[in-house]
C-alpha cells in the first residue's frame, strides 16, 4: 500500500481573526476513517477563539475603563446631552437627551443614519476601538427627546465594518 500525504492550507478570516489551519490530507484505504476520528476533532478543537475575553470579562473592563470614567450628564453639542453611559451583556449603552420636542425634529431617520454613519466609521476606523473590535463588543445608541420620549436607537458592531 502507498500512502502519500498532501499538506493542504486552509486560511479563513472570522470577525476579523485570522485563522489558519494546516490540514494533511493521506492518501491511503479508509482515509475517511481517520479524517472523521483525529482530523477533525483537531481542526474543530483549533478552530475556536481562544483569546476572546468572557461577557463577565467584557463587563468589568467596560465598567471600570469606561462607565466608572464617565462624567454624565455631559453636553455632546448644543441640542444633545447624555444622560447616561452602562454596560449590557457584551457591550456598552449610552443614552442622550435632545433638546428638543420629537415633533419639531422633522425627519428623524435621515439625522439618525447620519448618526451612526459617524459612530461606525469612529468604531471601526479609530486605534482606540480596537479593543471594541477585538472582543466583539456592541455599542447602543439610544435617543430621548426633551419629554423622555424615545427618538430612536440603533447598534454599531464589529460586523458594521
Amino acid at each position: 500500500m502507498t500512502k502519500a500525504v498532501y499538506r493542504k492550507i486552509i486560511t479563513e478570516e472570522i470577525n476579523n481573526n485570522k485563522y489558519v489551519c494546516y490540514v494533511y490530507l493521506i492518501n491511503i484505504k479508509n482515509r475517511g476513517v481517520i479524517m472523521k476520528k483525529i482530523f477533525l476533532p483537531l481542526i474543530l478543537f483549533f478552530s475556536f477563539q481562544t483569546f476572546a475575553l468572557t461577557n463577565a470579562e467584557v463587563r468589568n473592563v467596560i465598567q471600570t475603563e469606561v462607565v466608572d470614567l464617565t462624567t454624565v450628564p455631559m453636553q455632546v453639542d448644543s441640542a444633545t446631552k447624555m444622560t447616561d453611559v452602562y454596560v449590557s451583556t457584551r457591550g456598552i449603552v449610552y443614552e442622550y437627551n435632545i433638546s428638543a420636542d420629537q415633533d419639531a425634529l422633522g425627519d428623524i431617520s435621515t439625522i439618525l443614519t447620519t448618526i451612526k454613519s459617524n459612530s461606525v466609521q469612529l468604531y471601526c476606523d479609530n486605534d482606540a476601538m480596537a479593543f471594541y473590535k477585538t472582543n466583539n463588543i456592541d455599542a447602543f445608541y439610544v435617543y430621548y427627546d426633551v419629554s423622555d420620549n424615545l427618538v430612536g436607537l440603533f447598534r454599531v458592531s464589529n460586523f458594521d465594518c
